[in-house]
């Protein structure tokens, strides 16, 4: 995220935030060689403390207390990342943050309702990344299974970002056309319960490693 918002210049001031202050001090400098070669105008700055924050006007929270080698669920991630979550917010409500959050923390659903909560800001000032990394993760396996380019489909996971989401396969496209048709026209057959068990689990996947 922090990449993209460097080489896209979405914003003239990048403050990146960490309680291991070395890994932040890092991040910064890395963003900063990187700024040169792709002539960005973003001003990156090392935060030391969360106060710094205060003024911005949104704030990504993206943190995890802790890899969980054997997490079994999102619920799980939630009793390690409340304590920290709220730690983070009332601090910055203390500070009279009156910006907006962007919340991509696990179990995200229940991260931003309690972010909100916690914040005392109005529901339109606290945003959750939801399902559309799920979303890109069925495109990704609906193009392979099809033999397409992710780009030509268009589908989307809806629900809770955890094991309760589902596609929602009856409006998805392929081209314009409708995804169940072209399966049809092209002698194709999708395991719809295979597929959205495997975009639950790459979550899963790809936190262990």
């Amino acid at each position: 995220s922090a990449y993209n918002i460097v080489v896209q210049n979405i914003c003239s001031e990048l403050y990146l935030y960490d309680i291991k202050q070395d890994l932040a001090l890092a991040h910064a400098r890395d963003l900063e060689d990187m700024s040169a070669i792709h002539s960005s105008y973003t001003r990156i700055i090392h935060a030391t403390n969360l106060e710094q924050l205060a003024s911005c006007d949104i704030i990504i929270l993206a943190f995890r207390k802790e890899n969980l080698k054997e997490l079994s669920s999102r619920l799980v991630e939630l009793q390690n990342n409340i304590t920290e979550l709220k730690d983070i917010v009332l601090s910055l409500k203390h500070a009279n943050f009156k910006g907006k959050y962007i919340v991509a923390t696990n179990p995200n659903d229940t991260i931003t309702y309690y972010t909100q909560i916690l914040s005392s800001l109005p529901k339109n000032h606290v945003f959750g990344s939801g399902t559309n990394l799920d979303s890109s993760r069925l495109k990704k396996i609906l193009a392979k299974d099809l033999d397409l380019n992710p780009k030509d489909i268009t589908a989307y996971m809806i629900g809770e970002h955890g094991d309760s989401q589902f596609a929602a396969l009856s409006t998805a496209s392929v081209l314009g056309q409708n995804l169940l048709t072209f399966c049809d026209k092209m002698g194709k057959k999708l395991d719809i319960e295979n597929i959205e068990k495997a975009v639950v689990n790459e979550g899963y996947f790809i936190y262990k490693r």
